[in-house]
């Protein structure tokens, strides 16, 4: 059986480095599925999950914006944070999603910063999305 080779790269490390049977990605425009023999192609990712599998077993993690390249069977995943998914506190990600939803609620509010609060909200809502994957 045909195999894909993944790079999985943040910033300073390469977390994953091997041959896998397909990869599902969180890209903007919607997820995707990477399959050997797939079109060449980049795009950028949106934070979310991403399941790397292999001969039935998955691997999970939560990714934070960045880019995804296909070519030759190559896929490489290029993104600013990456955790995986038996590394995510829930109780933390809840408290955070909770404080974000907080501060965007409070319109009136001058001295909040609302697309940080929206990118921090978006993080904790893609790291319980992600506990949620099998």
């Amino acid at each position: 059986m045909e195999k894909l080779h993944v790079q999985l790269v943040i910033p300073n490390e390469e977390l994953l480095n091997g041959e896998y049977d397909q990869v599902s990605v969180p890209g903007v425009e919607g997820n995707f599925e990477v399959l050997p023999q797939h079109s060449p192609f980049i795009t950028q990712l949106r934070p979310g999950t991403i399941m790397i599998t292999n001969e039935g077993h998955h691997e999970i993690y939560c990714v934070h914006d960045g880019f995804v390249t296909v070519e030759d069977d190559n896929v490489l995943v290029l993104c600013e944070s990456c955790e995986a998914k038996h590394d995510i506190d829930s109780e933390r990600a809840t408290a955070s999603k909770q404080r974000a939803e907080k501060r965007i609620a409070d319109v009136n509010n001058k001295d909040i910063d609302f697309r940080r609060a929206e990118s921090s909200l978006r993080r904790a809502i893609a790291r319980l999305n992600t506990l949620k994957a099998e």
